[in-house]
């Protein structure tokens, strides 16, 4: 309860801190400096073809949150009392009060709702900048709704009030958002994002030729009135993006406003001020919509880079795990040999304490790597379905690569269709790879076969070999089958020897099958 009450006391006085005054006071004298300004495309009771005053209200509200609506509407109302205190002598009535504050109150709901549909629902058209692009153009709609839905009420119950279309109040705030706001927004974000804006000569040149192109079509045929113009600004807003837009905005609302303002009649000051602002608002949700296309292919490709740099750690772990299998075996292997040799040195005190101290480092080795091993989660060690024919030609691979053998030294039968079991891939390969490697050692000069097969009880795979007459020392001690024997029965299998009439030496190991898995 505390919580919830101490955020809005927290807020209303960061609002009343000293930099906050400041910056409202900055609002205050910007208003009215471009509030006056306005009162060159004026008419009468006082509306305004061009209100820059919404611009800036509209950028300051988007910057700084909504939470300043009231003290905005506050500003606005204080700004043109004094203003009209000062040049029309007259006092502030309170519909003219609600006149005044009607804008700031509905530009700040407007802008609240958007900015919390762009979190609440972050969909594709919720990357930025669009948000902003269709604020831009939602605002002055709704506000000149509201105002004119306002002035048609007070004009029927006060005869003596003036009604004004909705178009006017639309067309000045749309005007002034488009033309003032951007530039603000992008002077607050700091200079260096202007050096995007940034174009080769052919890249001006042809902005140039098109943007001169409308304009000449739109002269040389007024039947078209200013639509060469907005196709025009609108391709260079999908070209260049909101910037460039923005620019061609200013340089046709340069010609259109200063056309106008030397315009004595008012239809033709509206329909001069109504292409306008038909163009503005394609070119800037044009370029608008290139900006987000754009962040979104940055989003996009910083994910590409995200995976691809998770998928090489799960290679590396990958590696690691089978570096690891490759250390354990030799190391288990000295351990054995280490242990062995204390126990026949029972009458060298000397070789068999070594022996004995050999294997505790051994031991502790061993710890230390099987730590090392579940180092970084368990991702690629936890069971998953295995093609045991993938498998089985990835360790002939391996085994032929170790010994430098042609190809033929290892012959590969598997049946037509896949069989798969559930197992950690790396043991199961380390197991099959100690079988094929002893099968390969056992007979140096002939071929051997590895045949897979499935039927109801299970997958067998077959290595056999022939029985060499004369077979050389190896060295080892049969750890690498102890090891395999013991991977398989891990995974459910068996691992039994058979040694064939035909002279043939048969490794014939079960596993259980699964279906063939589905993606």
């Amino acid at each position: 309860m505390n919580t919830r009450t101490s955020l809005p006391k927290r807020s209303l006085s960061r609002l009343l801190s000293w930099p906050s005054v400041g910056l409202w006071l900055a609002y205050l004298v910007a208003f009215s400096i471009s509030h006056e300004i306005a009162r060159i495309w004026g008419g009468a009771y006082f509306f305004s073809l061009w209100y820059p005053a919404a611009g800036i209200r509209f950028a300051f509200l988007w910057r700084y949150g909504a939470r300043w609506t009231f003290l905005i509407a506050a500003a606005e109302l204080l700004a043109q009392s004094l203003l009209w205190t000062v040049i029309e002598h007259q006092v502030v009535s309170p519909r003219m009060a609600v006149d005044i504050i009607l804008p700031s109150l509905t530009s700040g709901g407007v802008i609240a709702a958007i900015r919390y549909e762009s979190r609440r629902n972050p969909s594709e058209l919720a990357i930025a900048p669009l948000p902003l692009g269709l604020a831009a153009i939602l605002t002055p709609t709704f506000t000149a709704l509201v105002r004119g839905g306002w002035e048609w009420v007070s004009s029927h119950y006060d005869a003596s009030a003036t009604f004004l279309p909705t178009s006017i109040f639309l067309l000045g705030d749309m005007l002034g958002i488009l033309i003032v706001a951007p530039f603000l927004l992008w002077l607050s974000e700091g200079k260096g994002r202007w050096g995007e804006l940034r174009l080769s000569w052919p890249d001006l040149r042809q902005a140039a030729l098109v943007f001169a192109l409308g304009w000449s079509l739109a002269l040389l045929l007024p039947d078209l009135r200013l639509m060469p113009i907005m196709l025009s600004m609108t391709w260079l807003g999908l070209r260049y993006g909101s910037k460039g837009a923005w620019i061609a905005i200013i340089l046709s609302s340069g010609v259109t406003l200063f056309w106008s303002a030397k315009v004595p009649d008012i239809p033709t000051q509206i329909g001069l001020h109504i292409g306008l602002a038909v163009a503005a608002v394609s070119a800037y949700l044009a370029g608008s919509y290139t900006d987000a296309q754009q962040a979104a292919r940055e989003i996009i490709a910083r994910r590409d880079r995200l995976l691809f740099q998770a998928e090489r750690l799960k290679t590396l772990r990958a590696m690691s795990v089978a570096v690891i299998h490759e250390i354990s075996q030799p190391l288990s292997t000295l351990a054995i040999e280490s242990r062995h040799l204390a126990a026949i040195s029972r009458n060298d005190t000397e070789i068999a304490g070594s022996a004995a101290l050999i294997a505790r480092k051994v031991e502790t080795l061993s710890t230390t790597i099987r730590r090392l091993r579940r180092f970084g989660g368990r991702a690629v060690d936890e069971p998953s379905p295995l093609s045991l024919g993938l498998l089985l030609s990835e360790v002939v691979k391996l085994a032929i690569g170790e010994t430098g053998q042609k190809l033929d030294r290892a012959q590969l039968i598997v049946p037509a269709t896949d069989v798969f079991v559930v197992g950690q891939e790396i043991e199961l390969t380390q197991a099959f790879l100690n079988l094929v490697r002893n099968a390969m050692s056992a007979s140096p000069t002939r071929p051997i076969t590895i045949l897979l097969s499935s039927n109801a009880q299970g997958a067998s795979i077959m290595i056999a070999n022939p029985h060499a007459n004369v077979v050389s020392d190896s060295g080892g001690f049969g750890v690498g089958s102890l090891i395999a024997r013991a991977i398989i029965m891990a995974h459910g299998g068996t691992l039994i020897r058979k040694d064939g009439r035909d002279g043939l030496i048969r490794h014939e190991v079960c596993l259980p099958i699964i279906e063939t898995p589905h993606e």
